[in-house]
């Protein structure tokens, strides 16, 4: 089992807003797109934090080029960038972590396929894979972490399980719930031990429940959907702007 981190970063935030990018999954793209307006919003000022929320490769053609993009970093070295994993660099990892056929299918069939093509440099006569490229992304991976948070919030690739109920703090939610579980899952009756805004993606068009979890996913690769950017601030929990690339 893979074993992402966490961190926090409230020390971070100033008077710059800070963002968080809803599921990418391949879209190079609008993964620049998305970078470019976050830098004229105003994103380039010291001290910014920019939120990955994970599922950054499969499905989509360009999942190589989008890790190599966030590997590089910001462009500027005041700018802080923190990378969520998603359930998706989960099953990347796991695939390539181990000699188990039923994980890497699971993997393929999970859009594993098109990512690894990426990879590829030469199918006939033989098989021939850039190793080295493999290698630096896989070791990105493994330094993703499974939440961040802040005084107010925490994001996390698809959310925690029972939000209301009361019943689970942080430390006791298990990471297959924060990479896999679905919005049925999560939400119960009010009020929350937790005491903080579930910020998350991995449920394509979800709405969310006011006031306890805002789920960003805005549907990459489906029909109508897109990438979203999540504005915030710290003057309330709720984002501030939604910016749709499609």
């Amino acid at each position: 089992m893979t074993s992402f981190g966490s961190t926090t970063f409230e020390a971070m935030l100033g008077d710059p807003p800070f963002y968080a990018l809803s599921d990418i999954h391949g879209r190079y793209d609008l993964l620049q797109r998305a970078l470019d307006w976050i830098a004229k919003d105003g994103g380039e000022e010291p001290g910014t934090v920019v939120i990955f929320g994970g599922d950054y490769i499969d499905y989509g053609p360009d999942s190589r080029k989008v890790l190599d993009r966030l590997l590089a970093g910001p462009n500027n070295e005041e700018i802080v960038w923190r990378f969520l994993a998603g359930n998706h660099e989960q099953l990347m990892l796991q695939a390539l972590g181990t000699d188990n056929a039923n994980l890497w299918h699971s993997w393929m069939r999970d859009g594993g396929k098109t990512t690894f093509s990426n990879y590829v440099l030469s199918a006939e006569p033989k098989l021939i894979v850039d190793a080295k490229a493999l290698a630096e992304h896989r070791r990105f991976l493994m330094r993703m972490l499974l939440w961040v948070e802040d005084k107010g919030r925490i994001f996390v690739h698809a959310g925690l399980k029972d939000v209301g109920a009361g019943h689970y703090t942080l430390a006791r939610q298990s990471e297959f719930d924060m990479l896999w579980i679905k919005p049925r899952d999560m939400d119960a009756a009010w009020p929350s031990h937790l005491k903080k805004l579930v910020v998350h993606g991995h449920t394509p068009f979800d709405c969310g429940v006011p006031g306890r979890r805002v789920c960003i996913d805005g549907g990459v690769g489906r029909r109508g959907g897109g990438l979203i950017v999540a504005k915030f601030n710290n003057k309330q929990l709720e984002p501030t702007h939604r910016e749709r690339f499609a």
